[in-house]
C-alpha cells in the first residue's frame, strides 16, 4: 500500500484530523484500516477523469493559424493517452458495505471512480451532509438515502441515472439554490460582478451550484 494512504489513515487514528483525502491514489477499493475510523468526518476518494480538448480542438479546426493543425493533433493524442489510461483498474470499482460504521461522516466525495453501485447502508450514516458520486457508472441511487435526515447535497451528476428516490429532504436546498441564482443573475444584469463572484462562491461552498 502507498506509504501515503498509511501515514493519513494513522493521522486520522491518532486524532490528528478528522479528514482523510485519498484522491488519485489509483485505489480500486478502500483499505480495511478506514472502516475503523469512528471519527472521521470527511472522506475523500476522488479518481481522476478525461478533462476534455473538444471545445479547443474544433476552434483550431475551424480558424487555422500557423501550428494549429500540430497542436490540435498533440491535444487528441492527450485525450487518446489518457482514456486509455482510465481503462486500468486505478479507480474505486465497488464500495464496501461496511461504509456504514462510519457514523460520524458528514461528506463523502466519491467522484470521477467506476462505481455502478452503491450499498444500502450509506443510509446508516446520521451525519452525512454532502455526499459527492458525480461521473461514475451509477443507474441508481439506494432508496436508504431518504433515512438521512442532514442530507443536503447529492451530486450524481455524469451518471447514466435511471431511477432516483423521493429524497424529500434536499427540496429545503432546492429553494435557496434558487435564491441565491437569481440574486447572482440580478448581480450580472446590473454589472456588479464583484457581488456576483461572491454569490457564485457561496454557491460553490455550500453546495448549490450544481
Amino acid at each position: 500500500m502507498d506509504h501515503r494512504i498509511l501515514l493519513r489513515i494513522e493521522a486520522v487514528a491518532n486524532g490528528h484530523t478528522d479528514t482523510l483525502k485519498l484522491d488519485n491514489l489509483h485505489l480500486t477499493e478502500l483499505p480495511d484500516t478506514v472502516f475503523d475510523l469512528r471519527h472521521l468526518r470527511v472522506l475523500s476518494v476522488c479518481g481522476f477523469g478525461l478533462k476534455s480538448h473538444g471545445g479547443i480542438i474544433s476552434l483550431l479546426e475551424k480558424v487555422p493559424v500557423p501550428g494549429s493543425a500540430e497542436l490540435a493533433e498533440e491535444l487528441k493524442k492527450q485525450e487518446e493517452d489518457l482514456q486509455n489510461e482510465l481503462k486500468i483498474p486505478r479507480q474505486l470499482r465497488s464500495l464496501d458495505a461496511r461504509i456504514g460504521q462510519l457514523k460520524s461522516l458528514e461528506v463523502l466525495d466519491l467522484g470521477y471512480n467506476q462505481l455502478d453501485y452503491l450499498p444500502d447502508t450509506l443510509g446508516d450514516l446520521p451525519n452525512l451532509r454532502k455526499l459527492i458520486v458525480r461521473n461514475n457508472l451509477l443507474s441508481s441511487v439506494p432508496a436508504s438515502l431518504s433515512q438521512l435526515p442532514k442530507l443536503e447535497l447529492l451530486d450524481i451528476r455524469h451518471n447514466p441515472i435511471e431511477t432516483l428516490p423521493d429524497i424529500p429532504q434536499l427540496l429545503v436546498y432546492e429553494e435557496q439554490k434558487k435564491h441565491f441564482r437569481q440574486q447572482k443573475n440580478l448581480a450580472i444584469k446590473q454589472n456588479d460582478f464583484e457581488l456576483a463572484t461572491w454569490f457564485y462562491k457561496q454557491e460553490t461552498q455550500f453546495g448549490l451550484h450544481r
